[in-house]
C-alpha cells in the first residue's frame, strides 16, 4: 500500500522519522521541493526592484516610442502640406503670368516709340512678369528649404525611434523574457 505524499509547505519541514516513511525515490524530489521553496521565500528585495524599474523603463520606452511615431507621421502630414501648399502657390503664379504675357501679347504689335502710355503699360507688364517669375524662383527654394528640414527632422526622430527599439530590446533580453 502506498502512502500519498502530503504537499510539502513553508510549514512543513522534512524530519528523520518523516524521511524514513517515504520511500528512498521520493526522498531526493522531496528535499528539491522543499529547498526551492526555501529559496522562492527568500525572495530578495532587490529583484522585485530590478523587476519594477525593468518594467517602468519599459512603459516609459514604449510611451516615448508611440509619441515618436506620432510625430514622425505628423512630419509626414507636414512635408506632404508643404509640397501642396507650394503646388498652388506656383500654380497661381503660373496663372499670373500667363494673364500679364496675354496682356503684353496683345500690345506688342504696337510699334515701339509710337505712343508713350503703351510704351509704359508695356514697361510695366514687362516687370510684372519678372516679378512673376521672381516669387516662382523664391518659393521653389523656400519650398524645398522647408521640406529639407522636415526632413532632416524625420530623419533625427527615426534615428532615435531607432535606438529607442534597440534600447527596448536589449533590455527586454536583459530581463530574460526572450
Amino acid at each position: 500500500m502506498m502512502r500519498q505524499a502530503r504537499p510539502l509547505g513553508k510549514a512543513h519541514s522534512l524530519t528523520s522519522k518523516s524521511l524514513n516513511s517515504i520511500p528512498n525515490s521520493l526522498r531526493l524530489n522531496s528535499l528539491l521541493l522543499q529547498s526551492h521553496l526555501i529559496r522562492m521565500s527568500e525572495k530578495k528585495p532587490e529583484d522585485e526592484k530590478r523587476l519594477n524599474l525593468s518594467e517602468t523603463v519599459g512603459g516609459t520606452l514604449d510611451n516615448k516610442i508611440r509619441i515618436l511615431l506620432e510625430a514622425i507621421e505628423e512630419i509626414e502630414t507636414e512635408i506632404e502640406r508643404r509640397r501642396i501648399l507650394s503646388g498652388t502657390i506656383n500654380d497661381r503664379i503660373n496663372s499670373n503670368s500667363l494673364e500679364v504675357q496675354r496682356k503684353l501679347n496683345r500690345i506688342e504689335n504696337w510699334q515701339l516709340g509710337n505712343n508713350q502710355s503703351i510704351e509704359m503699360r508695356r514697361l510695366g507688364l514687362e516687370r510684372e512678369l519678372l516679378s512673376l517669375r521672381k516669387q516662382k524662383r523664391a518659393e521653389i527654394v523656400k519650398a524645398w528649404q522647408d521640406t529639407e528640414q522636415l526632413i532632416k527632422r524625420r530623419r533625427d526622430l527615426i534615428m532615435e525611434y531607432q535606438s529607442l527599439l534597440k534600447t527596448k530590446e536589449a533590455l527586454r533580453k536583459a530581463g530574460g523574457n526572450e
